[in-house]
């Protein structure tokens, strides 16, 4: 047990010296409840990328379904470095999982960019950016707006009884 163990890390260490610059992974939730929007979020990146429609380029995409699970997400992360040697990540969308993307990445050295609203996945480490608002900055952006812009002052929160509303509705708070 202990060899294999041994063997893991070191592959993992001779992965993290190999990297293709022309190979960047993705983790997105392709199967699941949140799979149309893991597929919208795929085809913006292979048109970003080039790697769709009729551009041609030398860019690579490898990507990995993390179906909504932090395990499947991690173990993700570990093939994309040490089998496809990418030189970057992006993903995850999901909270659950882009926590453990971003540790993980974190640990192996890769840059990741997160598409979550997940507070505080930049503090983990160095490795990781955040490509979409927080929570905290949406519901502060709204009220900004609602009372230096409109000059409102007087309020009622209408939210659904969901982590999601709950979420908005205290922040709001």
């Amino acid at each position: 047990d202990l060899a294999a163990e041994a063997l893991q890390y070191l592959q993992q260490i001779q992965a993290r010296r190999k990297v293709d610059p022309m190979v960047v992974g993705a983790v997105l939730p392709l199967t699941g409840r949140q799979s149309a929007v893991a597929y919208k979020t795929l085809r913006g990146l292979q048109l970003g990328l080039g790697v769709a429609g009729r551009s041609t380029t030398n860019i690579k995409l490898a990507v990995i379904d993390s179906e909504g699970n932090p395990d499947t997400a991690r173990r993700g992360v570990e093939r994309l470095v040490v089998e496809d040697s990418v030189v970057g990540i992006v993903g995850d969308l999901l909270s659950r999982t882009a926590e453990t993307v971003s540790h993980k990445s974190e640990e192996l050295g890769v840059p990741n960019i997160s598409l979550s609203q997940r507070s505080g996945l930049t503090q983990i480490g160095s490795y990781i950016f955040r490509n979409a608002l927080t929570s905290e900055a949406q519901v502060e952006e709204l009220v900004r707006a609602a009372m230096d812009g409109q000059g409102l002052r007087r309020f009622a929160i209408l939210y659904p009884n969901d982590p999601y509303g709950v979420e908005y509705a205290n922040l709001f708070w």
